[in-house]
């Protein structure tokens, strides 16, 4: 029987630790695709129209955010897209780039 988060059933330290982050995991990608409908909406005029004068104080009113944090949110999008971009025309060239399995893969620390 599952007790969950707020159960009383005592729960071993390894699935609390697996527990933690799968839901960091989860936190990630919600925050990340939060962060690309943000630069979405930040091209629009929707915020405009809804008498703010950015998209920053749209996102702190609205979604009740620090300034700080709509900013990041925001510039995470745009720079996840340039970055999806740039990735969509540099992997064409890669696969003409020769390969070489000699060298080891990187050790985890």
């Amino acid at each position: 029987m599952e007790a969950g988060v707020w159960g009383v059933a005592p729960r071993a330290g390894e699935a609390i630790a697996a527990e933690l982050i799968r839901r960091r995991q989860n936190i990630d990608q919600d925050e990340l695709e939060f962060s690309c409908l943000a630069a979405q909406f930040a091209a629009t005029d929707e915020y405009d129209e809804q008498g703010f004068d950015s998209p920053i104080l749209w996102l702190k009113a609205v979604c009740r955010m620090s300034g700080g944090a709509a900013a990041d949110r925001v510039c995470v999008g745009e720079q996840w897209s340039a970055w999806v971009r740039a990735r969509r025309r540099w992997q064409p060239a890669r696969s003409a780039l020769p390969t070489s399995r000699s060298s080891p893969a990187p050790r985890r620390l």
